[in-house]
């Protein structure tokens, strides 16, 4: 669960410390041990403070190290992670410093969270999810199988992604030309979902309540309550924010199974 770089850290320290200090190196790999597979806040709380007590009193003994100087700061930038709120996340999974996670989020087998990214309450990231750094979920969001959300995206609540759905954030990526400072954003709106192995290309705002078919690649704005299909996407027809489909009467007025009453205005959709 901890990142690379900070088990990369404390392997090295238990390496320098093995031969003088053997029971103190046990006694640190227990604790890391019972810190990475712990599933209540409360066990990730005590376990990680007494871990960064430990390194506290092995910097005390060992004045002239200054490895251990190094770790506890960084050691201390994870614990802002891991016991900012009660959260899942499965033992195969990366967390990085820095990131945010709400609570009662769930985080399953082999996925990567990056630093600076935001998930929200409630939220549910299937097998091998990756969050780039500054990415931000709302609230109940669901990402499921082999999804990677780049730079650039940000979900409203209750967004729904789709097994394989495929983000980009570069419109004219080249391998040999770095172009971080040309991200484009993907806005996705509240409620709205999108379909499995759908492609979504950067720079779009998908609105509240859309409905991107399986297989669709979007390629321009989405408009709220838009089905949208095909390659390239094309808009369909409509759907509600239960994720029914919509008939419309002559005079762009649609009532949904459970009674909510929406209306069609140019191009656009909205309750009433």
């Amino acid at each position: 669960m901890l990142s690379e770089k900070i088990k990369n850290r404390l392997l090295q320290l238990q390496n320098a410390y093995l031969d003088r200090r053997p029971d103190d190196v046990l006694k640190l790999r227990v604790w890391l041990d019972q810190f990475e597979n712990a599933t209540k806040l409360e066990e990730r709380q005590s376990t990680g403070l007494a871990i960064e007590q430990f390194l506290i009193k092995m910097a005390e003994a060992e004045e002239r190290d200054a490895l251990i100087f190094q770790i506890i700061p960084e050691w201390v930038s994870c614990l802002q992670t891991w016991t900012q709120s009660d959260f899942y996340c499965h033992p195969t999974s990366i967390i990085d410093e820095n990131a945010v996670i709400g609570e009662q989020t769930k985080i399953w087998h082999f996925s990567h969270i990056m630093s600076n990214s935001e998930i929200g309450t409630g939220c549910n990231l299937g097998q091998n999810v990756v969050i780039s750094p500054n990415v931000k979920l709302g609230n109940r969001v669901k990402v499921q199988n082999n999804v990677s959300l780049y730079t650039g995206v940000q979900c409203a609540d209750d967004v729904f992604i789709g097994p394989s759905a495929v983000f980009t954030n570069v419109l004219n990526p080249r391998s040999a030309i770095i172009r971080k400072s040309e991200f484009r954003e993907t806005i996705i709106g509240k409620g709205a979902s999108i379909g499995a192995n759908a492609t979504i290309v950067c720079g779009h705002r998908i609105g509240e309540y859309a409905f991107i078919a399986a297989g669709a690649v979007v390629t321009s704005e989405v408009p709220d309550f838009a089905l949208m299909a095909g390659v390239p996407a094309r808009q369909i027809g409509w759907m509600d924010s239960e994720g029914n489909r919509l008939s419309p009467d002559e005079a762009g007025r649609a009532t949904s199974e459970s009674g909510i009453r929406y209306q069609i205005s140019g191009d656009k959709m909205t309750r009433v």
